[in-house]
């Protein structure tokens, strides 16, 4: 299970990164014209297609990086995931803070993927149990 899990090396498909890159860009602009839309009030109706688009190519990226290692979920960039999935499924209950909530995940997102790999990539848990991803992309 634990092969299955994590293996060891990570598994890898052809155009890896280039999937990434074209589904994180994708990701980026639905979620931007999402966000947008909650700032400047248009009806719920308008945005919910790009709230789908936004959380299913999310899921579609975290779809990629499980793949690759479930090892993701013990380092940084995982944590970070794992909290705006939070926040999202919250969203319901926050009423007037959910243009708030939206613009701090936009923060959140930004920061910690541009943030220095060596912070990303560090493991909260499994350390020296589990050989963690570095890919690119």
């Amino acid at each position: 299970m634990k092969q299955l899990l994590f293996p060891d090396p990570p598994r890898d498909f052809a155009h890896r990164r280039t999937v990434k890159i074209v589904a994180r860009a994708i990701h980026g602009a639905c979620a931007g014209v999402y966000a947008g839309a909650l700032v400047f009030g248009v009806e719920a109706d308008a945005r919910l297609p790009w709230a789908i688009a936004a959380i299913t190519t999310g899921l579609f990226l975290l779809a990629v990086d499980l793949h690759e290692s479930c090892a993701i979920l013990l380092q940084v960039r995982g944590l970070v995931v794992l909290f705006k999935i939070a926040v999202l499924i919250a969203l319901p209950w926050l009423g007037p803070a959910t243009v708030a909530a939206i613009l701090v995940l936009m923060v959140v997102a930004s920061v910690s993927s541009h943030a220095p790999s060596r912070w990303r990539y560090r493991m909260w848990a499994g350390q020296g149990r589990v050989k963690a991803s570095h890919s690119k992309g």
